[in-house]
């Protein structure tokens, strides 16, 4: 439920991740039980990712990155971290 008043529109929304998702890398992430959130964001921005699916029911995300990182070096940083228990290509 929400009021609009008369000569106002109403706000429109749209979700973040819509524009340009064909135009991202994606990966599946399991971070370990001990990752906090800090950490797992700041591990993110490092990696200039962001989260655009989970947590699943077994913990998995999927992360996405712009087309101009390198597939296997995003990989090879996520596996090195201490806070990833695992980490493979997304969809």
């Amino acid at each position: 439920f929400y009021l609009v008043l008369p000569g106002q529109e109403p706000a429109r929304y749209s979700v973040l991740t819509a524009s340009g998702a064909g135009d991202q890398l994606r990966f599946h992430v399991v971070f370990t039980d001990t990752a906090q959130e800090k950490q797992i964001r700041e591990l993110l921005r490092e990696l200039g990712a962001g989260i655009v699916e989970g947590p699943g029911e077994a913990g998995q995300y999927v992360i996405a990155m712009g087309t101009d990182t390198d597939r296997e070096q995003a990989l090879d940083r996520l596996r090195a971290s201490d806070l990833v228990r695992f980490a493979g290509r997304g969809h």
